[in-house]
């Protein structure tokens, strides 16, 4: 089973603006559902949860 499902355009959601002013946000479809990622600066979040880094 692949980690990444494409999804048919008719199912994704039209109303989010994927392209803003200091945000880029992408769709990931997995076998465990829909996810939003953002990128917003330096600061990543998954479904509007923070992502902690790595510490090196």
């Amino acid at each position: 089973m692949p980690d990444v499902m494409l999804a048919p355009l008719e199912t994704v959601e039209p109303s989010l603006p994927l392209a803003s002013d200091g945000v880029r946000r992408w769709v990931w479809h997995s076998r465990y559902g829909a996810m939003l990622i953002e990128v917003i600066g330096d600061e990543v979040y998954v479904n509007q949860q923070r992502v902690e880094p790595h510490a090196a």
